[in-house]
Order: C-alpha cells, then structure tokens, then sequence
C-alpha cells in the first residue's frame, strides 16, 4: 500500500470505482467500517492486515451469532476492497475466497411451474411499461440475472457480433469488476427489446426506464424488485416462497429439467464456485425421489390382497395386537396428510428428446398477450 494513501482515501477511491447498484455501494461503505474497526480494536495496523486477520473477523462475526448470510454481507466488502487494490496494483489480495458457508435447506421451494409462468405474463404488454416489465422477467427467466444485473444493463449492453451473426447481451455479473458477455439474446426476445426501445425513445443510457415522471430516469433495483412482486401478486403467485429471487431460481430449475449440467448451470447462474449450485441438482435429485415411479407402480407390480387376507382382517385376526393403535401411525398420516402427487412427466421423459425443447417455452410474445393488470 503506497504510504502516500490514507485508508480513507483507498476506500473513497473504492467505492468510487464501483459499478454496482447504488444499494450495493451503500452496503459496502456501512459494512466495511466494521472491519477497520476490527482491526483497530485488536491494535492492528489498518494499513498492513494479513489473511490471519480477515479470518479471525469472520470468527468473530460468528461469535457474535449473526446468520451467515448477515456474516457473508460483512464479508463481501472486505473481499471486494482487496479484490479491487490487488486489481490496483495496492496491495495484496489477503481475503480472497473467505466467506462462511450457507446451507440452503430446500431449492425447490421459491420457483415457478410452467404453468405459472403462463399466469405471470397475463398482463397488458401493449404499453412501454409492460414490454418493459415483460422483458425484466423474461431476463430473470432465461438468463437468470439477479435484479441489480438486470438493473446494471445497458443499451450499448445488446452488441451485434458479425464473425457469428448473433447479438449477445453484456452484463456485469456479482463479484466482478468489468462486463462480459453471458448469452446470445433469443430472436424473438430481441425483436421485443426493440419494440421497448422505440416505444420508450431515448435520453437515458439504461435499457430500462422509469416511466413514472415526464424526465428520463433509470430504475433502481428496489423499483425492479417491486415491479416483479407487483406483477407476482396481480397474478396471485406472490407468497413467502415465490418473490421476486423466485424467477432466477426457476431459471435454474428449468435448465436442469432441460439436462444441463452442474458447469452450465453454474455459468448461467454466474456462482463462482459450483458448491454454491450443486444444492439446486440435489433438490431436483429429492424431487425426482418423491416422484419415484418405482413407488408409484406399486399398485401394479404388488399382488393384490386375496379375499381371505381381507376377511381375517375384518374378523379381527390382529388382536394379539390390541395394545397397538394400527390406525395411527405417524409415518403414515403424514403420507395421508400430504398426499403424494403423480411423477411430473418432463423428469422421466428422454434426456436428448427433453433437451431439443428450447428453454424459452412459455414465453409469449407481447403482442400475442392479453389481458388486463395493467401496470
């Protein structure tokens, strides 16, 4: 770290540099004075922490019994500083890859069916706002963005590559400091995107607008957010499990009943590490286990109970047993209390016939939509 610098300095420089949502920024400036203060307090030189030091703040955030996920926010600031001197040519990268790990205990909660995604769409896409709104879901929805990704995205984002043809969406994925290019962008969702442009004309860099006031301004990340929980709750699909996160989620869910694998899934989803996507591939693994149709042809492959069997049992022949309640059982209330659905039939049907079937079934066109809701 060049002495010339003050810490102050180094961090005002930081934030400064940052093209991350506005909200991300202010998390990163009130999060990363509790690790100067760590330091401080334990009479560590602010402008010369080792790795040992970044790790013993992590474990004293979790002493402090703060949930991993509150802990990782804290952390996240501290390894961007450093991801962003070492990029600098400041110092060394002391906290690269320290973070705690979160169990997610159940992906298939929060995603939506097929069906649902019918729904979701039922609503006027005829005006600026609803081709709008219709593309910030369908971004979720195929590329799997997260909301500031989506907010981050600009016009001169949808670039035309002539070696190929095609035109790719750049997009600054979470934890990275420059644009990349993540897909090629669907004809028809491209032919949609410039149905928005020109409805909305232009004065802003941003793809997607605030149509609220007479002036050109860009939307916030908070504003998406309420766009898609409004959108949800107009189709009645809104709950604690289905939010506006629901739709990357179901971007993944869709792409693993597709055959994708853990790689693409991961690079879709823009995790870093492939711990971080192997959950989704489990609960895809417990979904097929609850549709077993080993279980389910039971009933075809079992004898069925001969007439004697069922008048001993109508005579009482289990009363050796008398002490035993056989009508309650646990176990088996619960199956009765939940019941069990029939196998969904996109996870048992042939992999390569499954995978010729484009992901972007269920996307209707805006100017085939109907309905009312209008935004």
């Amino acid at each position: 770290m060049g002495s010339h610098e003050t810490i102050d300095q180094l961090v005002s420089d930081w934030l400064a540099d940052q093209s991350s949502s506005q909200n991300t920024v202010r998390q990163y400036r009130h999060t990363v004075r509790y690790w100067f203060r760590f330091l401080s307090m334990n009479r560590v030189p602010v402008d010369r922490p080792v790795r040992s030091n970044v790790i013993s703040y992590r474990n004293h955030l979790q002493s402090m019994k703060k949930s991993p996920f509150t802990i990782n926010n804290y952390l996240a600031s501290v390894r961007s500083f450093y991801a962003w001197m070492e990029a600098n040519g400041k110092g060394e990268n002391i906290a690269a890859g320290i973070r705690v790990k979160v169990r997610y205990k159940d992906h298939r909660r929060g995603h939506l069916s097929e069906d649902q995604i019918q729904k979701l769409f039922s609503f006027d896409q005829s005006t600026p706002e609803g081709l709008r709104d219709y593309l910030i879901i369908a971004f979720m929805l195929i590329f799997a963005l997260r909301r500031s990704e989506v907010w981050g995205i600009l016009d001169e984002d949808i670039q035309f590559k002539p070696e190929t043809g095609d035109w790719v969406l750049y997009v600054k994925r979470k934890g990275h400091f420059e644009k990349a290019p993540i897909s090629n962008i669907p004809p028809n969702i491209l032919e949609v995107i410039r149905s928005y442009q020109a409805a909305r004309g232009n004065g802003c860099p941003q793809l997607f607008q605030d149509h609220r006031h007479k002036e050109v301004l860009s939307l916030s990340v908070k504003t998406i957010s309420q766009i898609i929980n409004r959108r949800l709750t107009n189709a009645g699909l809104k709950s604690k499990t289905i939010t506006a996160h629901s739709l990357r989620h179901t971007a993944a869910v869709r792409a693993i009943r597709k055959g994708a694998s853990l790689y693409e899934v991961q690079k879709m989803l823009g995790h870093t590490s492939p711990d971080t996507t192997r959950p989704y591939f489990l609960s895809m693994e417990d979904e097929k286990y609850m549709s077993n149709p080993v279980i389910f042809d039971a009933d075809k492959s079992l004898p069925k109970p001969s007439r004697n069997a069922k008048k001993e049992h109508s005579e009482g022949h289990l009363k050796g047993y008398a002490g035993l309640n056989m009508n309650f059982n646990p176990r088996l209330q619960g199956i009765k209390r939940r019941g069990f659905l029939e196998p969904t039939g996109a996870i048992y049907t042939d992999k390569n016939e499954e995978s010729e079937k484009s992901l972007l079934t269920g996307f209707q066109h805006p100017a085939e939509g109907g309905g009312g809701g209008g935004s």
